[in-house]
Order: structure tokens, then C-alpha cells, then sequence
């Protein structure tokens, strides 16, 4: 069991209230047609959630373009749409883009 499969343990768990920010994404892969489940860290601006990662991680690929999602937020199951933002300037204030020490490997999704 790696890091992310405990985060995903405890996410589907009663336990989920000690996670903070951090909720469960299930994307399905455009070739494979799998689901992908990834837990992420967000951020809420103003009635969107916003999901910072790096263009070195490759679960985001399958919501290039825009795609539906699935989310497991404090312990709800939810329905949402994802865009990829590619632009740093578009991320809201308040969302801490400069966390990802190089710029140029920031990929933000807004979730609605």
C-alpha cells in the first residue's frame, strides 16, 4: 500500500473529517475508459473548487479539454465538471499557486 491508497482509505472513511482540504477525484482514462481515482488537495474560490498540480503527474491528461468527474468531498459523493487551466494568471487570488516551486509546472482545474 502506498501513500495515496492510505489517503484514499481514510477518505472513504469516517475518519475523512481530519483531511482537511483534500478530497478524492476519479477521472476516467481517455484511452483505457478506466476509472482513475487520485487524491488531491483543494482550494475554494469563490463557488468553484480549484486543484493545483504538477504537468509531471499524468492522471490530469484525462481532463484535458474539459471532462466530467467524480468527487468524494467530506465524505459526499459528488458530480462535477473539470478544465484544465494551463495559464497561471487565471488562477484566482488566494489559491497558492507559488506552493509548485517552478511555474512553468503548474496546472490548475477549476471544478463546477
Amino acid at each position: 500500500m502506498n501513500g495515496n491508497d492510505f489517503v484514499k482509505v481514510v477518505l472513504k472513511s469516517p475518519f475523512h473529517v481530519f483531511m482537511g482540504n483534500t478530497m478524492l477525484i476519479t477521472v476516467t482514462g481517455r484511452k483505457t475508459g478506466r476509472k482513475i481515482a487520485v487524491p488531491v488537495n483543494y482550494y475554494r474560490a469563490m463557488d468553484e473548487l480549484w486543484v493545483l498540480t504538477t504537468r509531471s503527474r499524468k492522471w490530469w491528461r484525462n481532463v484535458k479539454g474539459g471532462a466530467e468527474v467524480d468527487l468524494l468531498l467530506h465524505g459526499k459523493e459528488m458530480k462535477g465538471y473539470a478544465e484544465t487551466i494551463l495559464d497561471q494568471s487565471a488562477v484566482p487570488d488566494g489559491v497558492p499557486a507559488g506552493s509548485i516551486k517552478s511555474t512553468n509546472e503548474i496546472l490548475a482545474f477549476c471544478l463546477h
